[in-house]
């Protein structure tokens, strides 16, 4: 019985295996430069489409005939996602600006907000779609668990189309 006194000089070289390592107790310093592969680094981020083009002339946030996308992550003890959205709109009419944010709702629930919304003026009245909107958002203070983000979307005048629609999740 050693009490708790076993270091480095009691172990041969090479002897250390995963079962002699206690949880979390490995440090950055510790860790050899390209020792984290990207299989190591799997965060199950999601990404979800609809390709259909629809409109909307709701000043508040609504989902669409064909909803979404959506895209269901499990989020991490430290309570982060990053989320990226972006879609090809137009509106009917010219200055106009349409929105495209999202919900979340399961381990954390949110409503869709300007805040957390890719924002673009249409220059031209062309509700064809011919003006591309991105944007991505780094989302803190989710509760661990299964969470779903759905993109909601709105425009502030006119009738707005949204197509090729995108959600990009990645739980940190």
């Amino acid at each position: 019985v050693l009490n708790g006194n076993v270091d480095s000089s009691n172990l041969a070289d090479g002897a250390a295996t995963t079962a002699k390592i206690a949880d979390s107790n490995v440090t950055t310093g510790k860790l050899a430069d390209a020792s984290v592969t990207p299989a190591k680094l799997a965060t199950g981020a999601t990404t979800a489409a609809v390709a259909t083009a629809e409109d909307t002339s709701s000043a508040s946030y609504v989902a669409l005939t064909t909803a979404g996308p959506a895209s269901t992550v499990t989020i991490g003890a430290n309570g982060i996602a990053l989320v990226s959205v972006r879609a090809i709109v137009g509106n009917s009419t010219a200055n106009a600006q349409n929105y495209m944010g999202f919900a979340i709702s399961g381990a954390t629930t949110v409503a869709s907000a300007d805040a957390f919304a890719a924002v673009r003026r249409i220059n031209d009245a062309s509700i064809a779609g011919q003006d591309g909107l991105a944007d991505t958002f780094l989302v803190t203070g989710l509760t661990p668990g299964s969470t779903t983000f759905t993109s909601q979307y709105k425009v502030n005048a006119g009738s707005g189309r949204f197509s090729t629609r995108k959600i990009t999740v990645i739980p940190l």
